[in-house]
């Protein structure tokens, strides 16, 4: 494949080839691997978010006031 800094188009058809991929992929999986694929990444994103503002306010708890 080319070079995306070399050839203008090289970056659209990167693109495509990776959504054409995707498309393929997700017609022969079954629609339970579909939602299994993209809800547990979700949720995993979730829950680090969740335990990263905790641990802050569990910090910011223990600031005494001014």
């Amino acid at each position: 494949m080319p070079n995306p800094h070399e050839h203008p188009t090289a970056l659209e058809d990167l693109q495509n080839s990776i959504y054409r991929e995707k498309i393929l992929r997700a017609r022969a999986m079954t629609r339970e691997e579909r939602i299994e694929g993209t809800a547990i990444p979700y949720i995993e994103n979730w829950c680090a978010t969740h335990k990263t503002t905790q641990r802050l306010y569990d910090t910011l708890a223990r600031i005494p006031p001014l």
